[in-house]
């Protein structure tokens, strides 16, 4: 495998599935807006970049639900590929 994975933004999802087939499919499979969105669209800026939701999206709770109760997203949202 090699250490560094180049690609272009405009890379299909498909491609990507190559070898992340489990995040793919839950992506094909889900009827969330972020199925929409191809894979290159939120791990842009390398292989493996994981982004914050709150690099596309505004917090939609008090700070005090966020900080104090719920500070991962996905302890509510589950997985950003398949969000519920």
């Amino acid at each position: 495998m090699p250490l560094e994975i180049t690609y272009k933004n405009d890379i299909s999802s498909k491609a990507c599935g190559a070898c992340h087939e489990e995040e793919f499919d839950l992506l094909v499979k889900s009827q969330a807006k972020h199925h929409e969105l191809g894979c290159a669209e939120c791990h842009s800026d390398r292989h493996k970049t994981v982004p914050e939701c709150q690099d596309c999206h505004d917090k939609p709770h008090s700070a005090a639900m966020l900080d104090n109760k719920f500070p991962n997203c996905e302890s509510c949202h589950d997985n950003p590929h398949d969000l519920m």
